[in-house]
């Protein structure tokens, strides 16, 4: 919550993308799939300029790499980010605020948060901030 402004912090879509599904209707899904994509493009450009004598298979792999669940877990965990999701009763009891998956995609939502609030920009330096 360090590296996000009041003006994201006291939005909705900051909460709904810590929201699970099994929470409510309104969700992270939509701001997941929006951040993947975000998170890709910023992860490809990144690569690109970092490594120029790279052909496209070993752009490819990195990038496959760096936005793999595996590694946003990690990359959210060492935020603690599986606490402050919220989740429904049966997600909680089960374990979920510890779930690869669920934590990995409301790290993608947040992503997409920080897009839409405040833009490219601000997207990109956000996740350059949290990669490091």
């Amino acid at each position: 919550e360090k590296l996000l402004s009041n003006k994201i912090k006291t939005s909705q879509l900051y909460l709904d993308s810590l929201t699970h599904r099994s929470a409510s209707n309104i969700n992270n899904e939509r701001l997941e799939f929006f951040g993947d994509a975000i998170l890709g493009l910023i992860i490809a450009e990144y690569l690109y300029e970092k490594f120029p004598n790279d052909d496209e298979g070993s752009l490819s792999r990195k990038r496959s790499h760096l936005v793999r669940k595996e590694t946003l877990y990690k990359v959210a965990v060492n935020y603690n980010l599986g606490s402050k999701i919220i989740l429904g009763e049966g997600e909680k009891k089960s374990g979920g605020h510890r779930r690869e998956s669920i934590i990995s995609d409301a790290l993608e939502a947040l992503i997409a948060v920080v897009y839409i609030i405040e833009g490219f920009d601000a997207a990109k330096i956000f996740i350059y901030e949290i990669f490091i």
